[in-house]
């Protein structure tokens, strides 16, 4: 995974994606929808705490997005749960089971019908991960429980893909000293069972995505998790039987690199920015590296995607790309989910720093896509960490 340069190691193990101590800002900004235009931007700092968002999703055939993310302090952490419809974010208060945890991925399949993906983590650092499901009134827990030999053997769920409450993919790592190791898992809404693809043998699982049970999608490749790049990269296809697929482009172990929407509309984002059509690979744009963080489709061939190159926010409409002008602030700015319901409304949310490293704090930012333009989303303070101001960066340095 390509990371941005300032990232601290937090006392306690987080997974990727919510490994950052934040303090707080408000953003003020507006984008015009012009891919060329200049953009005018204005950012004021408050000294109250905010959150650290990480993963996003919006419920099909509304106008509501759902975010995830974890407050830290020096001494503990708290998994958060927002909700926004083009305005401010609203905090979730009464969420079971956040303390201690971190909330890195939300899957709303409907209104009222959303699961948070949290992982608790012990004392010694290892963690166990289960979801939190919302019905509109009330929270349940679902514990997620790997098959023994797999807990044996270390591994842990580091990416899931939700289809319902009965088909649930994911990949289980494992690392040691030698290197790291991934597989397949599916949960029927009993229990885990390994999934064992003979065109996965010996590769590295990198992405993970699915819009149906007869739709998902692997990316995988023989990869080098210290290296952060994968070769001989190509993509499965599960349709009820596996198909693979070679994919263009150079493969990075990036988990957000990949988005489904149907058979006929695939994207994938790293070195370069490709769209599967049900026939073949449509490289995007002009193969400059992306990097991606999120990709968010909307439409039949247009994409949002969020990146760490040059570029943080660029948009895709099939066959070119053009880069949204975010001038964001702060050191090491980065945006790091974006979701879409229609192409007339979407959301991006990202963290930068201020101050010198192993002395500095955060602020989280978002905006909202009106149609016309980008338009800044208030990022409430932390009601777990609202009473801190100016919290100091957790880092070895």
């Amino acid at each position: 995974m390509t990371e941005s340069p300032i990232r601290p190691r937090l006392l306690s193990r987080a997974r990727a994606g919510a490994i950052a101590t934040v303090t707080a800002a408000s953003i003020v900004a507006s984008v015009g929808a012009s891919t060329t235009a200049a953009a005018s931007y204005r950012a004021t700092r408050a000294t109250v705490s905010a959150p650290y968002m990480s993963g996003m999703s919006v419920a099909p055939g509304t106008n509501t997005a759902w975010a995830v993310g974890t407050d830290y302090t020096s001494r503990s952490q708290s998994g958060v749960v927002w909700t926004s419809s083009g305005g401010a974010w609203t905090q979730l208060k009464g969420v079971p089971d956040s303390a201690g945890a971190s909330f890195t991925s939300v899957f709303a399949l409907s209104a009222r019908d959303v699961w948070v993906e949290g992982t608790s983590y012990s004392t010694g650092g290892s963690g166990s991960t289960y979801f939190l499901i919302w019905n509109g009134a009330s929270w349940q827990k679902l514990a997620m429980t790997l098959p023994p030999a797999l807990v044996n053997a270390g591994y842990s769920l580091t990416q899931t893909a939700l289809i319902n409450a009965h088909d649930i993919w994911a990949i289980a790592q494992s690392c040691s000293g030698t290197g790291c190791q991934t597989t397949l898992v599916q949960f029927n809404g009993t229990a885990w069972a390994q999934v064992t693809p003979p065109l996965l043998a010996k590769a590295y699982v990198v992405g993970l995505a699915a819009s149906s049970a007869t739709n998902v999608w692997v990316t995988a490749g023989t990869c080098s998790p210290q290296r952060g790049t994968c070769t001989a990269p190509f993509a499965l296809e599960y349709n009820g039987t596996w198909r693979k697929l070679a994919i263009p482009g150079v493969l990075g172990i990036s988990p957000r690199s990949l988005a489904v929407e149907s058979p006929a509309n695939v994207w994938l984002a790293d070195s370069v920015v490709a769209r599967f059509n049900g026939t073949r690979w449509i490289v995007q744009g002009d193969r400059t590296p992306i990097y991606a963080s999120a990709i968010a489709p909307f439409g039949a061939q247009s994409a949002w995607v969020t990146s760490q190159s040059t570029h943080p926010l660029s948009r895709f409409n099939g066959v070119t790309g053009a880069p949204v002008p975010l001038a964001l602030p702060g050191h090491s700015p980065g945006l790091e989910a974006a979701a879409a319901a229609s192409p007339r409304s979407a959301w991006v949310i990202g963290s930068a720093w201020v101050g010198k490293i192993c002395a500095s704090s955060s602020f989280a930012f978002a905006f909202h896509w009106s149609g016309a333009r980008w338009l800044k989303v208030a990022v409430p303070p932390s009601a777990t960490l609202g009473a801190l101001s100016k919290t100091r960066l957790i880092a070895h340095c």
